[in-house]
């Protein structure tokens, strides 16, 4: 099979990804301080 390697946040451009609202909550994770969702 093919291997590849992707160095995506050349940048910081990985961080600048916009995340339609709907699939937001796909993102969610919980710590001691609350639920968080990636914006972007």
């Amino acid at each position: 099979g093919y291997q590849f390697f992707s160095k995506f946040d050349m940048k910081s451009s990985f961080w600048q990804i916009p995340i339609e609202e709907e699939d937001r909550h796909k993102t969610a994770f919980i710590t001691p301080e609350g639920l968080y969702e990636w914006n972007v």
